[in-house]
């Protein structure tokens, strides 16, 4: 703790008047006191002028600065895919296995860096062991993480999700992503192949039709893997 200085609007000549004074006000009070020892009454005199001195120093607001330095981890809270779609083996993706050799490569718990917090995804968010994973939830609501670092926003730092992406059920969870000032990390898994696909979108047609009769119908098709 380091000593800054006074708070006050005094000149210094009138703090020197003013401790001149208080000095004088504690000789004062014992000159006439000749029953007591000359040594003993210098002695109440410098205690009575010292006492007075120090409660001036206290009215004036002595202010003092003091600094702490203290390394808080970071918390991350990690997200794990546990729906059942995550332990389906396809192309070069082996299921749990590819799953688990994915999460000792990372090997959070080993990381000094940060305290680490797991959670499932699937139909709701919960604590989990990752050690539990077992690829055995049947439905998966990719926004409850989002929403669930969104309530936690206080109590961590940065959020990882690790999934497939294979949503079943729940909103788009891009939305209250985008709105979250924590932030969120993203680790992709499960077959990377291409497959083959069709996608018809933006369908625009008369709202009211009528049997036997043609109507246009706008639409944008794509496709991958056909050509």
């Amino acid at each position: 703790m380091d000593f800054q200085g006074f708070q006050h609007i005094f000149p210094p000549a009138v703090l020197i008047l003013i401790a001149a004074g208080l000095i004088f006000l504690s000789w004062a009070a014992y000159r006439k006191f000749s029953s007591i020892p000359p040594l003993s009454r210098w002695g109440l005199i410098s205690l009575r002028a010292s006492a007075l001195i120090m409660i001036l120093l206290l009215l004036l607001n002595p202010y003092f600065y003091s600094s702490q330095e203290i390394e808080l981890k970071p918390n991350i809270a990690v997200f794990l895919d546990n729906s059942e779609s995550i332990g389906i083996t396809k192309g070069d993706y082996n299921g749990l296995q590819t799953y688990k050799e994915l999460l000792n490569t990372l090997d959070f718990e080993s990381r000094n860096i940060a305290d680490i917090q797991f959670y499932s995804i699937g139909e709701t968010v919960s604590e989990f062991n990752p050690d539990s994973l077992n690829a055995s939830i049947t439905q998966t609501n990719l926004s409850d993480p989002i929403n669930a670092v969104l309530e936690m926003e206080e109590q961590v730092q940065a959020g990882v999700i690790i999934s497939d992406g294979i949503i079943t059920f729940g909103r788009n969870p891009s939305v209250n992503a985008f709105n979250s000032s924590i932030p969120l990390y993203t680790v992709a898994i499960g077959d990377t192949s291409k497959v083959r696909d069709i996608s018809v979108s933006n369908v625009l047609t008369n709202a009211t039709g009528y049997t036997n009769t043609n109507h246009i119908i706008e639409a944008e098709i794509t496709q991958s893997g056909f050509a």
